[in-house]
């Protein structure tokens, strides 16, 4: 009882009308877009537009990254969200390839793993800083 009481404050469905109890609940945490870009782009040292032209490279030709891009395309990778949930339109995605989550969706929900970045608004991609540096191409490399 005592793990159920501290799992996602006491909720162990979260349906569209529960949604708000736990959002609100001491134990979520909130952040807001512009902290996540914050968080995602503090550790930039000028590695960032170079690992968005050598992922380029070897996404189109084949071209091999230096070790030292390759080790921060794996922590941007970290970053990004592995999930998709919207209430709404009851809809489920996950980016975490070997494990079945949809098979927990509720009744009546459309869920699947892949890729689903064109689901979320541009204005709330966070790893984006430009049209010449958006990094959700770091979810196209097997070794993340």
């Amino acid at each position: 009882m005592e793990v159920i009481q501290r799992y996602r404050g006491s909720l162990p469905t979260l349906t569209a009308d529960l949604f708000p109890r736990y959002r609100d609940s001491e134990s979520a945490k909130v952040a807001t877009t512009d902290m996540l870009r914050r968080e995602f782009f503090h550790e930039d040292t000028g590695l960032y537009a170079e690992l968005s032209k050598q992922m380029e490279a070897e996404l189109s030709f084949n071209a091999p990254m230096e070790e030292e891009l390759v080790q921060l395309r794996m922590r941007l990778f970290s970053k990004l969200p592995k999930f998709y949930i919207n209430y709404d339109r009851k809809i489920f995605m996950h980016m975490v390839h070997g494990r079945s989550y949809e098979s927990a969706a509720l009744d009546g929900w459309w869920a699947a793993e892949g890729d689903f970045e064109h689901m979320i608004p541009t204005s709330q991609r966070y790893w984006v800083r430009d049209a010449s540096e958006d990094f959700w191409a770091v979810t196209s490399f097997k070794n993340c």
